[in-house]
């Protein structure tokens, strides 16, 4: 009953405050494309179009707010990506074989690119690039949570049935790339309480990464821990994050028992040793690469590998597992393209944009602290995410898509005329002397 007074509150209270202010219905947008109410309260919430009802209050609101500002600075060229991949792939449907079966997964794309371009007009100062990663983090910690309870009940479910229309890969990755967002914002908060809620929240979807036994989540976790402990060398307080770093991957390693350990193992044993699921993906990859030297301009169409399964010896319906591959086999070079250098871009400008404040106190001085944070979390996020992305089939994730808005967010902000940091109050001397 809770879980379904929370749900009708945030659908249709949230949507009244949204006309208002759409940043709001943005964030719960966010948090519904993350936790998906009636999956994960099947037993309280009905299906329903809650994030439709929400979108369409966003999209009023930001008419009414005049649609933003569309001055993207630094990161005009990430949102301009993210377009161009879409725009693509709405020609790529256009020349496919079924065009209704492709229009389905640019429904799907329209619903993220959309909100991702609605967000980067409507983020205008770091109180909202916080309360965007405060969203993602608390959004993806509870499902951790969930899942953990889950796994209590029955220790294979997410194995075998996934969560809702991810399998248990989709769901790994999800966890990787929340968790990122989660240790940072510990790892760098003041606040004694909202810190080790963090890292609660992170650690509940480590926990979820381990006994999901998908080993394209447990290398992305590796890659994003590497990436996180080299980040942390040139961020402030480098020994105490060190130090919840060092106390993560204590916690981390004790949690990992010998079935994990195996199936991780199993990534780097000798090509005749492979199991078959191994063996398969170098061949799809094989499979998508022929595709995109077939059909190098458009791709065989959005949601059409499966159908093309079969003429490679797979059975009709099998997923590709690459990410990357697959958007090139489906849309063609140019996808293929725009969808990684978007990515890629993100996450390099957000790179660049952390060693420049480290290399230059006024650069440094000139922006807010937790847009420094957002790009630390950016990198991070995505470089487990990407990883990931080539050894599983992530079309319909969502989240690193939003986790590139955090990032994209603060490089606009960085290249607002003047400091991003808020200003703080000048303190007016007492004046002495006589003066009559």
């Amino acid at each position: 009953m809770k879980s379904l007074i929370f749900t009708y509150l945030l659908t249709y209270g949230g949507s009244l405050v949204a006309v208002f202010n759409p940043y709001i219905g943005l964030l719960i947008y966010v948090l519904f494309a993350i936790v998906q109410p009636p999956v994960i309260w099947w037993y309280a919430v009905p299906v329903g179009n809650y994030a439709r009802i929400i979108a369409v209050a966003l999209l009023v609101g930001w008419v009414l707010q005049n649609t933003g500002s569309w001055s993207f600075g630094k990161a005009k060229t990430s949102v301009w990506l993210l377009v161009g991949f879409l725009f693509w792939m709405a020609l790529s449907t256009l020349f496919a074989a079924s065009p209704d079966r492709a229009s389905y997964f640019l429904e799907i794309q329209a619903k993220i690119v959309l909100p991702f371009i609605v967000g980067m007009t409507l983020i205008d100062t770091p109180a909202k690039l916080k309360q965007l990663a405060w969203v993602i983090a608390a959004s993806t910690g509870y499902l951790g949570y969930e899942l953990n309870l889950q796994y209590l009940d029955s220790p294979n479910r997410l194995y075998f049935q996934g969560f809702g229309s991810l399998d248990n890969n989709g769901v790994a990755v999800t966890m990787v790339t929340g968790a990122a967002i989660a240790f940072f914002l510990g790892s760098e908060d003041d606040s004694i309480w909202r810190r080790w809620f963090a890292f609660i929240l992170a650690g509940l979807q480590v926990h979820v990464i381990l006994f999901s036994q998908s080993r394209g989540g447990m290398l992305a976790l590796v890659i994003m821990a590497v990436v996180c402990a080299l980040l942390l060398l040139i961020r402030p307080k480098v020994t105490r994050s060190l130090t919840y770093m060092g106390m993560a991957l204590v916690i981390g390693l004790a949690l990992a028992g010998p079935s994990v350990w195996e199936r991780f193992n199993s990534i780097f044993v000798e090509p005749e040793e492979r199991d078959a699921s191994a063996v398969s993906r170098l061949e799809l990859w094989t499979a998508c690469y022929q595709l995109m030297l077939e059909e190098p301009l458009f791709g065989i169409g959005p949601n059409h590998f499966p159908t093309y399964a079969s003429r490679f010896g797979f059975t009709e319906g099998k997923a590709s597992h690459t990410t990357w591959l697959n958007a090139g086999a489906e849309n063609g070079f140019p996808g293929f393209v725009l969808l990684l250098g978007f990515f890629v871009y993100t996450s390099w400008k957000c790179f660049v944009l952390l060693w420049k404040c480290r290399t230059d106190a006024r650069y440094r001085d000139s922006m807010d602290p937790f847009c420094q944070s957002a790009c630390t979390m950016t990198v991070a996020s995505l470089a487990g995410y990407m990883v990931a992305a080539q050894f599983v089939s992530l079309q319909l994730v969502e989240l690193p898509y939003y986790v590139a808005m955090l990032g994209a967010g603060a490089l606009k902000l960085s290249s607002l005329p003047g400091p991003t940091r808020q200003s703080q109050p000048v303190r007016l001397e007492r004046p002495t002397g006589n003066y009559r």
